[in-house]
């Protein structure tokens, strides 16, 4: 394909809400979905605080990411004052090295068939109101497998190997679509700060609380006071749980390799099953870019992450793994 350029991603897998002290606990679900409806829980005021300067209180996220910078950008649609506190930088895990896929029925017959619709056509908004940049585009999105014995495909696609077999369309420039999203967390930010949000640096190190309320958050240099705390911090939200009766939070390593194709490869989706030489089954993800690279990811893992977002780094051999399966492909 290219020169790649290795990424990580680290997701979590739950979205709760934080029970009476009014804390909001959101990871990053592994799909790339919109706001949920933890947003209204957390945009009424908190009347108790005397630092809200806003008829909507002060609300503090704590994490950088989609979900952080998406929720400061509603909130302060509503007149309510939001502050984003990020100890690393913006899109730093997940956020910055997902895939950014898009899909509007996939989820259909489970409960979050409305999540799934719902946002699917808040990007599409998104992309009309904000006019940014994010790479936004409707593409098809087909199935395939490689590494197995090749039959005849049912779709030609010419940027592909003869070693890929494609068996069926999954989707259609109608119900799929993807966003750059590292891109995308960066332009919701910046369009949070333009209606009055605010970013600080700084690593959270406790949830400060009064009578069971949270009242702000401690980071090195003191206490931020708040009227409402989101814990957005992906697998990383489970240190909240020193401070608070919070459910576990885990993260998923996933490994990715970006190439620059350029012009190469048209706008289509794939994902496939492919098996390595060793036998071991695969199921990579790939999906070409608007900026002229194309994204491909696979091997998920459940190794140990650091304290750190960026001191995350690959587990021995899976970088070598996705570039010889990318040979192939």
């Amino acid at each position: 394909m290219g020169q790649p350029a290795a990424t990580l991603t680290a997701n979590g897998g739950l979205s709760t809400d934080g029970g009476p002290v009014r804390v909001v606990s959101l990871g990053a679900l592994g799909v790339w979905h919109g706001m949920t409806r933890e947003l209204e829980r957390v945009s009424a005021p908190r009347r108790h605080s005397r630092k809200s300067r806003s008829p909507g209180g002060h609300v503090l996220i704590c994490g950088g990411g989609v979900i952080g910078a998406s929720i400061a950008y509603f909130l302060s649609c509503r007149g309510v004052k939001a502050t984003v506190i990020e100890s690393t930088a913006l899109a730093c895990a997940a956020s910055g090295k997902s895939g950014g896929f898009l899909a509007r029925d996939w989820c259909d017959g489970t409960p979050l068939a409305p999540l799934a619709q719902r946002s699917f056509a808040l990007h599409a908004e998104l992309n009309e109101k904000l006019s940014a940049d994010w790479g936004y585009r409707r593409l098809d999105t087909y199935g395939g497998y490689a590494g197995f014995p090749a039959r005849r495909s049912a779709y030609r696609l010419g940027w592909l190997s003869s070693e890929v077999t494609i068996g069926q369309a999954l989707g259609s420039c109608d119900n799929t679509a993807q966003v750059h999203p590292r891109q995308f967390t960066k332009a919701m930010m910046r369009a949070a700060e333009a209606q009055g949000a605010e970013l600080l640096t700084g690593r959270v190190t406790a949830i400060a609380q009064h009578h069971g309320r949270a009242t702000g958050v401690v980071v090195a240099d003191g206490m931020i006071k708040g009227d409402a705390v989101v814990i957005a911090m992906g697998p990383w939200s489970m240190l909240a749980a020193l401070s608070l009766p919070l459910p576990a939070v885990f993260g998923l390593k996933g490994h990715s390799l970006v190439f620059d194709t350029g012009n190469a490869v048209p706008g289509e989706a794939l994902f496939i099953e492919y098996r390595e030489p060793t036998g071991a089954a695969l199921s990579p993800e790939i999906f070409p870019r608007a900026d002229g690279t194309t994204y491909v990811c696979a091997i998920s893992s459940e190794t140990p992450l650091p304290i750190d977002p960026a001191q995350v780094a690959p587990d021995p051999g899976a970088i070598e793994r996705l570039e010889a399966m990318c040979a192939t492909i």
